[in-house]
């Protein structure tokens, strides 16, 4: 009784409204006639005694094989909406795949206009060879970008057997949050401009914790909550009671140390906050934990904010399950029933990155945003061919920055674009951003880290975002005292990446010292203020909320439309001559004659 009566009231806290599934395609092998269309001569069809009708077959002796049927999939169907896919399975004698994206294969294949793509499947252990009738399902999300969509049903490099039946893709429709008024600021809910790290020890390391902030001069910790590895299953495990109480026992004690040293926190539900989507069960289970997080650390001064759930993955779902956006608003409301003064801090769902930004809908945007200090957060470890090379199940060592990675070539230019759903998410719901995790893993060739952070932390720098790099001594590999080398394990007082970070640290300040909370939003100059970016792009802010700009070689061969670029505006194509620039606000226009050589 008790669980049905706290799940009827997060939906009724969450105020949204889900509308009726839609269906985007089904295929329940019925007869021989509606499927062969489809699959053709892939996959076989045998009866399945169990429901009288049929059931599609793919077997094969040679691992080293593929068979896979494609379905193409109307792309404005699915446009900025959500899907829960899904399909019956049994199997037979299955063979180890190669890889964790080889084997069983029921997939989403999808790629935007800008041609990035994304492979949503649905996953099998690879510890059971056989099992009898089971139904697998995930939720996947698109970009209101979608340029093709293709399910994909078959095998990939596996030998044995696998039946199918009745594949599904349910289009959950949602209500959308409209835009906010340009013309809000953008505020600001820290007490200074927060540059730091994220935290993994299992201890309250104190002699870490004071290097950081005395020595290196960060400024905040995302401390994560984690179980020790091998009771790491989160919400679903079974110590996870025993494992919640012993990480809060050693933060309690480091919250003091942080003080002392300069340093707030962030309370980061890290590992045990997996399983989220599991079943309603897992879902009161977060809730009550952030409830008991709170009340007991919400008068701790050293604490910033609550990170709700780490990378939160929608990969499960039955009905009665909350969605993210409707999960993380009722963990908010309960939450500011205990506390008003901490930032609640709420990352997108598949994972947490910018990509996903643009799906997420701003906590209490249905009762008018009736749920103050709300931060949102991202993570970024764009491309990850580049940033993850060498790392367990990702590509080997040997791809560069800047350099050509996927047919793309990345540079300070590309990733400026990829963080556009960053810029365009505080655009639109004007609130203020954390970037909560980015990285490149050390190894990468030619001083490529060093030159890929370099990089980012001049955007995040430039579009004013508190951030924590990941991480401080937790693994080797994102460790900026570890040199270049994979097969170096020593430490070193100094490399190029940490003499990075610590110059980004110089200009923090102790948080405790601050004495006011002030916007970041552009501030309002009698005149804009412009720089170039490179060659070809000039970056201009401080300009008026609301206000229209157009740029003008005044040889009249080019006029300019900007793109608005986190708090400011960015014009390509600008060519060396002389330009005009015009600023139309609301108080009147102003001219600024440029001269770019």
């Amino acid at each position: 009784m008790r669980l049905d009566f706290l799940l009827r009231s997060a939906l009724v806290l969450s105020g949204l409204a889900v509308a009726a599934p839609v269906m985007i395609y089904q295929q329940n092998f019925d007869s021989y006639e509606t499927a062969k269309p489809t699959f053709g001569d892939t996959l076989k069809y045998v009866l399945r005694p169990d429901t009288f009708g049929l059931a599609a077959l793919q077997g094969g002796t040679d691992s080293t094989k593929s068979a896979n049927a494609s379905i193409v999939l109307d792309p404005d169907s699915l446009r900025g909406g959500k899907v829960v896919f899904s399909a019956w399975t049994k199997t037979s004698d299955l063979t180890a795949r190669p890889n964790r994206w080889n084997g069983i294969k029921v997939m989403l294949v999808t790629e935007d206009s800008a041609g990035v793509k994304t492979y949503p499947q649905l996953s099998w252990p690879d510890s059971v060879k056989s099992w009898e009738w089971r139904r697998s399902w995930q939720l996947a999300s698109f970009p209101q970008n979608l340029k093709k969509a293709t399910l994909v049903v078959g095998m990939e490099l596996m030998a044995g057997t696998v039946w199918f039946d009745s594949i599904r893709v349910v289009r959950i429709a949602q209500s959308t949050a409209p835009a906010r008024d340009p013309n809000l600021p953008i505020p600001s809910y820290s007490p200074t401009r927060f540059r730091g790290a994220m935290i993994g020890t299992s201890k309250s390391d104190s002699a870490a914790i004071r290097e950081f902030g005395q020595v290196w001069k960060g400024n905040l910790l995302r401390w994560q909550l984690n179980a020790p590895h091998g009771h790491d299953s989160g919400l679903i495990g079974k110590n996870f009671d025993a494992e919640l109480a012993n990480q809060l026992d050693v933060m309690d004690t480091a919250l003091p140390l942080c003080k002392k040293a300069g340093i707030q926190v962030v309370v980061d539900l890290h590992g045990l906050s997996r399983g989220l989507f599991h079943d309603r069960a897992t879902q009161v289970r977060l809730v009550e934990t952030w409830k008991k997080i709170v009340t007991r650390f919400h008068r701790h001064e050293a604490v910033w904010g609550w990170d709700l759930a780490n990378e939160p993955i929608e990969n499960e779902w039955s009905d009665g399950v909350l969605f993210w956006d409707e999960l993380a608003d009722t963990i908010a409301r309960e939450i500011r029933k205990i506390d008003t003064a901490k930032v609640i801090i709420v990352e997108p769902a598949s994972g947490g990155g910018v990509k996903e930004l643009p799906n997420l809908k701003p906590v209490g945007w249905s009762r008018g945003y009736d749920i103050p200090k709300v931060v949102y957060s991202f993570h970024f470890y764009e491309p990850g061919n580049l940033t993850h090379q060498g790392v367990s199940g990702h590509n080997p060592i040997g791809t560069s920055y800047p350099d050509t990675i996927n047919g793309i070539f990345w540079d300070s230019a590309q990733m400026r674009k990829a963080l556009r759903p960053a810029y365009e998410f505080q655009r639109k719901y004007r609130v203020p951003l954390f970037v909560g995790e980015f990285s490149c893993i050390r190894w990468a060739p030619n001083q490529s880290a060093l030159r890929w952070l370099t990089d980012l932390t001049r955007l995040i720098e430039e579009a004013g975002w508190d951030w924590t790099y990941h991480a401080y001594r937790e693994y080797d590999g994102w460790s900026v005292e570890y040199s270049d080398s994979a097969k170096d394990m020593r430490t070193y007082a100094t490399t190029d990446r940490k003499t990075l970070l610590l110059g980004h640290f110089t200009k923090n300040q102790n948080p405790y010292a601050a004495t006011s909370v002030l916007p970041r939003s552009p501030a309002t100059l009698s005149l804009p203020r412009w720089r170039r970016m490179d060659k070809t792009s000039l970056f201009v802010d401080e300009i008026p909320a609301g206000s229209k700009l157009t740029l003008v070689r005044l040889d009249g061969a080019q006029s300019i439309e900007p793109e608005l670029d986190g708090q400011g505006w960015l014009f390509h194509r600008v060519t060396n001559g002389l330009w005009m620039l015009r600023v139309q606000s609301p108080s009147g226009i102003r001219t600024l004659r440029l001269v770019l050589l």
